[in-house]
């Protein structure tokens, strides 16, 4: 294969085609070129095995955004790069996520080239190969879509007299129907198959027909509540975004209607069902996202191989094929906002109580069991990959969430048990069916003319409550959804997409970035954090209901307080305490934080209390940033190319 050197999004982007080295084992290494000129079987399989090496891990991995590090310019958590939430970018001179589409599209597209000069068998040998490519092709294109607009449609391999190469960018409606043109021919190909076909089989993680409607559904939700929703674009004079109402209504309609039809499909397909077991309970929803091959990273001792939600994953492997990133540290040094928090609802509908006297009042019996799971409480027991334990019968060394920007800490994605920092080999979830049931009931919504919906007690969305132990709603409005989407797949890559669709930028991202309450006077703070230190009777053995059985207390001595965690059949007594001596007269195990020193050491309180991360001033977000600016270079290279909307 000769080689062309990268020039941009009109030029010719050359991709090796080269197999992977970070892979399962139906992933096998071959390198063409000339000499062998593609005329055999096992080098199509090569290079198509060489397209799932380019599925998103959690974090960014170069040239693949990570699909937490993407939520991690939202409105829901600290550690943002504030790029998009809160405008903080100019138009760059090259845009590597810009260059990576057309290179991979080239990758794509040279199947088709070669498969008709060389391959010497029949050319049907190869239709599943072309499913998958039409698949990949849908997906890196969506991918580019939701963060520039449309682009170039390339369909074929190009030489630089190509008509493409200095071509204008295709309008919006024309690039979401090539997505969808390729993936209805993967799905019209017959060639994908069931996951329940495949499953415990050597093409399990294959792209299957699920996966195809799924990725379709989701496209067609993003660009109809696009359509829908962005008036700005209707008198902004740019020949590829919507310019008109009554085209904007009818387009959307038809796409909301094509995705409801897709999703459909996915769920009448028996392959898939939330991931439950009864042994872990509420906490289903915790540990699915940490089953492992060969580890067990749950105190039921279940592997992944249970798990049958996720639809199009990246998969991974203990002894072949570990995540190479620092998952199981990352995330537990995150800090969970307002904005997310504000989601979550109580079991009974009733406001959450914020009651200052306890730590924990946020996330209390009645909250939403998911909040409990994804996030560690200000003040409460957790343990971490590095807790020196490796079953849940021990007790190792826990700590406490003393994070002094008064945040609930991420446990989704973390582990409890001994892990070395890279080790982690846990499945990424691209697409669940979790996802696919919110974006089913939000579809179903929006063609109600966004009106409530009703849904029975064992369909979609009410599945979900029931997963989570939370009692389910005969009917649901589009803000309700809208909420259920943010508490169910924080950290998924799905909130700055959601934002932006719903043209919510302003009012979401624009605001004060917020963390827990800390009280609005000094009087309220000092009730809140009466000690300087907070005391934890260490157990001595652990079970999974740990968090069930110890609870916090407040011990009281005439005027003065302090909380201590610990087993209320056995608490101490307020000298014990006060001596971090527990009943037994043994040392407790300490936190370092004093919370009231810190919040009177010029940190900044909103006007309703809550401890202020970043004000909203600084938070401004232009509608601008709906879409990402085309980089220099690209311009240059192309003077055709149009600049996406209120960039110039």
């Amino acid at each position: 294969m000769k080689a062309f050197k990268i020039m941009g999004v009109s030029a010719l982007a050359a991709l090796a085609l080269t197999g992977c080295n970070d892979s399962l084992d139906f992933y096998p290494q071959i390198t063409t070129n000339e000499s062998n000129t593609m005329d055999k079987l096992e080098y199509y399989n090569a290079e198509v095995n060489n397209w799932y090496t380019w599925l998103p891990k959690l974090m960014d991995a170069g040239d693949v955004q990570g699909l937490a590090s993407r939520d991690g310019d939202c409105d829901f958590g600290t550690g943002m790069s504030g790029a998009i939430s809160a405008s903080k970018m100019s138009q760059p001179e090259k845009n590597n996520y810009y260059n990576k589409y057309y290179e991979r599209v080239r990758s794509i597209n040279y199947l088709e080239y070669y498969a008709s000069k060389y391959y010497k068998g029949a050319q049907s040998d190869l239709d599943w190969h072309r499913a998958q490519a039409r698949f990949f092709r849908a997906f890196h294109g969506w991918l580019f879509f939701r963060d520039f607009g449309p682009g170039t449609i390339v369909r074929s391999i190009l030489d630089p007299s190509s008509a493409e190469v200095m071509a204008p960018r295709n309008t919006r409606d024309e690039f979401v129907d090539f997505l969808i043109e390729d993936l209805q021919w993967a799905i019209d190909s017959k060639m994908l198959p069931k996951e329940s076909d495949i499953r415990k089989g050597a093409d399990e993680g294959r792209i299957t027909i699920g996966a195809a409607y799924a990725l379709l559904g989701r496209i067609c939700l993003f660009e109809g509540t696009w359509q829908k929703y962005h008036t700005e674009m209707d008198t902004y004079p740019a020949a590829n975004n919507p310019t008109n109402a009554g085209a904007r209504e009818q387009r959307s309609k038809y796409l909301l209607e094509l995705g409801k039809k897709a999703l459909e499909n996915v769920i009448a397909d028996n392959s898939y069902e939330l991931f439950y077991d009864s042994r872990l309970g509420q906490a289903s929803y915790k540990y699915m996202f940490i089953l492992e091959s060969h580890v067990a990273r749950n105190p039921a001792g279940i592997l992944k191989q249970a798990n049958k939600e996720y639809i199009f994953a990246n998969r991974f492997d203990y002894n072949t094929k570990r995540a190479g990133q620092n998952w199981v540290h990352t995330y537990k040094a995150a800090g969970i906002s307002r904005h997310l928090l504000d989601c979550f609802g109580t079991k009974d509908g009733s406001p959450v109580s914020k009651d200052y006297t306890d730590p924990h009042y946020w996330c209390n019996d009645n909250v939403d069991p998911r909040l409990s799971e994804l996030a560690v409480a200000f003040m409460d027991y957790q343990w971490t990959y590095s807790c020196k334990r490796d079953s849940y019968d021990e007790v190792g060394t826990p700590t406490t969430n003393t994070n002094v920007s008064f945040l609930p800490a991420v446990s989704k994605w973390s582990v409890e048990t001994t892990c070395a920092a890279n080790d982690a080999s846990y499945d990424i979830p691209v697409i669940r069916l979790g996802g696919v049931y919110l974006d089913y009931a939000e579809i179903l919504c929006e063609l109600n003319g966004g009106n409530a919906i009703s849904v029975s007690d064992n369909e979609h969305i009410n599945l979900l409550r029931k997963r989570a132990h939370m009692p389910v709603k005969s009917t649901w409005t589009l803000d309700e959804i809208r909420n259920e989407r943010a508490c169910e797949l924080y950290q998924e890559g799905y909130r700055v997409d959601d934002v932006r669709r719903w043209a919510k930028g302003e009012e979401l991202f624009g605001d004060d970035l917020e963390g827990l309450y800390i009280g609005k006077t000094d009087a309220e703070r000092r009730n809140l954090f009466i000690t300087s230190q907070c005391y934890t009777v260490q157990p001595k053995s652990l079970t999974f209901d740990i968090l069930d059985t110890y609870k916090w207390m407040r011990l009281e001595k005439g005027n003065d307080w302090l909380y201590v965690f610990c087993d209320p059949q056995n608490p101490p007594t307020y000298d014990q305490a006060s001596k971090k001596k527990g009943p037994d007269n043994k040392t407790f195990f300490v936190s370092g934080a004093d919370p009231y020193k810190t919040i009177n050491n010029g940190v900044k309180v909103s006007d309703d209390g809550h401890y202020l991360i970043e004000e909203k001033a600084n938070r401004e977000f232009k509608i601008r940033t709906y879409m990402l600016p085309l980089p220099v270079d690209q311009m240059i290279l192309n003077p055709n190319l149009v600049q996406n909307p209120f960039w110039n």
